[in-house]
């Protein structure tokens, strides 16, 4: 955390909103298979504060218990992912860092539940996983899938089949992925709308003039996301299909506007804002260079 920094967050449609008055204490990036049910995205970034220090400042969430003594909130307006606790820990409140104002104050110094993370994902190779819960022999993804693929929302209220591969896919780092799914970015794959078979009623919110994101209003997982300006299309969160691995996305989105620091370890193209504007540019999503102190 930035010292003295002011700590501050909440969702995408402003419904909601919350402040910290204390300190940010460790910063995990988790890659459990029940965060990526509840959010949509491939893995949740959580930073922890005492619950003393924590106040909503506007409004309040919808919350769902995703296991037992264990409550996770969100906005029933737009469906942006924002705490969970746990009563085991009732002296903390772990905050998604997507919905951070300045998502860079909560640095990573952990990740965990390695076992469960998608094979294609490779974020910051330089955070450790905690002791004995490193990732193991990941199983390789399948670049070729073919036939019907399902998925479904945390608590399977909302279900989806998608016919094929996708026309397109890619990891958006776009702040409004960030704040929807509470990740650190979104991960969506782009199909003919008469590919896509969709089970279950949705909440829809218009995140732009031309966009709009459903989530499951009971347990809030981001699930679709729809382009006003492109009827035949529909996209589905990779994230939330039953076998997750096995599609891989072809490259970065508004990879300019990821969480500072952010490290990724694949060698997928990275566009700086949307794809085929510009060019991919090789240098983002990688270590910085250090800079060389030496006297010229």
């Amino acid at each position: 955390m930035i010292p003295g920094a002011v700590v501050e967050g909440g969702c995408l449609c402003g419904a909601v909103r919350y402040r910290v008055d204390g300190d940010l204490r460790e910063t995990t990036h988790c890659h459990c298979t029940m965060c990526r049910r509840t959010s949509g995205a491939p893995l949740v970034t959580w930073t922890v504060c005492d619950s003393a220090d924590f106040s909503w400042t506007a409004g309040r969430p919808a919350r769902f218990a995703s296991s037992p003594g264990c409550e996770r909130s969100f906005c029933a307006t737009c469906g942006s992912k924002l705490t969970f606790t746990d009563a085991k820990r009732p002296g903390d409140i772990d905050i998604a860092t997507g919905p951070l104002d300045r998502p860079g104050i909560a640095v990573p110094q952990s990740q965990i539940y390695g076992a469960s993370r998608l094979p294609w994902i490779d974020i910051d190779p330089h955070v450790p996983f905690r002791a004995g819960d490193g990732p193991g022999i990941q199983t390789p993804a399948t670049a070729e899938p073919g036939g019907i693929l399902t998925g479904a929302c945390f608590c399977g209220a909302v279900r989806f089949e998608v016919a094929g591969r996708p026309l397109r896919s890619s990891i958006c780092h776009c702040g409004i992925c960030r704040r929807t799914t509470g990740g650190p970015f979104g991960v969506g794959g782009v199909w003919l709308r008469e590919s896509v078979t969709r089970w279950g009623e949705t909440t829809a919110y218009a995140s732009s003039d031309r966009a709009r994101r459903h989530f499951c209003p009971s347990c809030g997982a981001t699930v679709f996301f729809e382009d006003l300006g492109d009827p035949a299309v529909w996209e589905v969160m990779l994230s939330l299909l039953d076998s997750p691995a096995t599609l891989v996305p072809e490259c970065h989105l508004f990879a300019a506007d990821a969480v500072p620091g952010l490290v990724m370890g694949d060698a997928l193209p990275r566009w700086p804002g949307p794809r085929g504007s510009g060019a991919p540019d090789p240098a983002l999503l990688h270590p910085r260079p250090e800079k060389d102190n030496t006297d010229l």
